[in-house]
């Protein structure tokens, strides 16, 4: 490796390798960060932007500042270091044990007595790369099954050389060009790398749990089950592998839980795609690409809309207000009762509900639409989400697809069939609506697939598991608000559909989910031509 160079310019403590300090001194001192705003964005969340910038004598590099957030971040930096000091001595490590990593050019830090005012670390920027599942994806069905196997023996040969990374997932690997078998694969992002002992075999496993989950959207239980056998090895005995097998599928489960839970709260926390700035006068969160300009222009053209009456108004009820305005749904949640009023005041959470369930939807892989905005001013509530207005309501298109036989036979089961399947992944998800009609569905049928955007997100539940008598009581009110277009026998082919690897599937089954299926349907107002709200 290259010799060190140390030294303190601009109060800051700086190490480069050995033909690096001119460059540095010359054109990253004394504000990094303004060097990183000037550079091209790579990725930013609230501790650290990275961004590549090009410094004269050292050619292309990846900059990364880091600035301590809150109190516990800021006492971590001080009794432990910085982050960037930290992703300067891992790197140092794996060059020396033979791990590809970007090579570390600088490390600089500025400090007040113990407290860290600002950090930087720059790497030799690596071009034609990309994340580790894209990269995946772009391979040959032969060549992506040996770029996983190499993968996972390339995690072995990490824990083996005593490192440890605990956020070892697809988008901290990069791959070069070229097919899987021969490919490059580099490892960054080294901030929380331990180096120096060989990990237990608990935390191994665990590492590897957090690789595959991060894959979960590219490679099924086969492809995990390859991942494992290359981890392990050849040697293995089954049984053993069989177990392990067991443990890491298990911690797989429990990381998809947290991340779903996590990114729930995202929405209502400041992080890196939402923030508390709404404005002055104003209370709530919105997204961070929608600007405060923008979000005071639609509550304005809201406004406009209440006084005009027009057909832009799409729904005036005792408890909410709809409007459509450009580029957005606003929907304002009335409080004209002493109950409403208190709840609102004492329950914030209940309020923001239907924006938070939004975006959990989202983050479970379900089609919505997309929650921008929830606002309090003056003592009115506003929720405000994407407009999804090319998508027309489900009972409206199914009316009009089949009553003007639009739709061929084998199109009206293509579409049932998408959307038993989506019921029934809601359901398996424990995904669970309280108003489970046919116009709180959108069908977007851009392109040969369709999608079913799920509105009206208020009365959402999200659970552990969705029982049986939920189950039953969406699918009557699903029935019931179909238009009566749609016969018995496709009603029952998509029950089959819906039911089919379940408990409800087989012949005793079936008949008993349909016979309480239709006594509560013998209680609900019926669709028979026109839909109902």
């Amino acid at each position: 490796m290259r010799e060190l160079r140390r030294f303190e310019a601009e109060g800051f403590h700086v190490v480069t390798v050995d033909g690096a300090e001119g460059p540095v001194r010359a054109h990253l001192l004394p504000d990094p960060s303004a060097v990183a705003a000037a550079g091209v964005p790579i990725h930013a969340n609230l501790y650290r932007a990275a961004a590549r910038v090009e410094l004269p004598g050292l050619g292309a590099i990846l900059l990364k500042v880091h600035r301590p957030r809150g109190l516990g971040d800021g006492l971590l930096a001080a009794l432990r270091g910085s982050r960037a000091r930290a992703e300067w001595d891992a790197a140092r490590y794996l060059a020396g044990a033979g791990i590809p990593t970007p090579e570390p050019l600088v490390v600089a830090e500025r400090r007040h007595g113990l407290a860290l005012e600002q950090a930087a670390s720059g790497t030799r920027f690596l071009p034609a790369r990309e994340t580790f599942e894209p990269a995946l994806g772009r391979q040959p069905a032969a060549k992506a099954h040996a770029l996983l196997a190499r993968a996972a023996r390339w995690i072995r040969a990490l824990h083996d050389r005593g490192v440890s990374h605990r956020d070892l997932h697809s988008g901290n690997v990069l791959v070069g060009p070229g097919p899987g078998d021969r490919t490059t694969i580099d490892v960054v992002d080294l901030h929380t790398v331990r180096h120096g002992h060989a990990p237990s075999r608990r935390l191994r496993e665990r590492q590897l749990a957090q690789w595959l989950h991060s894959l979960l959207g590219s490679t099924g239980p086969g492809g995990r089950l390859r991942s494992l056998e290359a981890y392990l090895g050849p040697d293995v005995p089954r049984a053993d592998v069989a177990r392990a097998r067991a443990r890491v599928d298990r911690e797989i489960a429990r990381r998809e839980r947290v991340r779903v839970r996590s990114r729930s709260r995202r929405c209502v926390e400041e992080s890196g795609t939402f923030t508390h700035d709404v404005g002055a006068g104003k209370q709530g969160v919105r997204r961070r690409d929608l600007a405060p300009a923008a979000l005071d222009a639609a509550l304005a053209a809201h406004e406009r809309v209440l006084a005009a009456r027009g057909d832009a108004l799409l729904k005036a009820g005792p408890k909410s207000l709809v409007s459509r305005v450009p580029g957005a749904i606003v929907k304002e949640r009335l409080a004209r009762t002493w109950r409403r009023r208190l709840e609102h005041a004492l329950l914030p959470a209940r309020a923001r509900r239907g924006y938070a369930n939004a975006h959990g939807l989202e983050v479970r892989g379900f089609s919505t639409a997309t929650p921008l905005a929830f606002v309090r001013r003056g003592g009115r509530i506003f929720t405000l989400y994407r407009d999804l207005a090319p998508s027309p309501r489900l009972d409206h298109r199914v009316r009009e697809a089949v009553r003007g036989r639009e739709w061929s036979r084998r199109r009206l089961r293509e579409v049932s069939d998408a959307f038993a399947d989506l019921a029934a992944r809601l359901h398996r998800k424990g995904v669970w609506h309280g108003d489970w009609k046919a116009c709180n569905f959108l069908l977007d049928e851009r392109g040969p697939r369709v999608s079913f955007p799920l509105l009206d997100t208020d009365r959402l539940r999200f659970r552990r598991v969705v029982s049986t008598a939920r189950r039953l009581r969406n699918l009557a009110q699903l029935d019931a608000s179909l238009p009566k277009v749609v016969s018995r026998t496709e009603r029952l082919r998509w029950f089959r559909r819906y039911a089919r690897g379940g408990a409800l599937a087989g012949p005793a089954a079936e008949r008993a989910a349909l016979r309480r299926v239709g006594r509560l349907v013998a209680r609900k107002l019926v669709v028979v031509d026109e839909p109902i709200e």
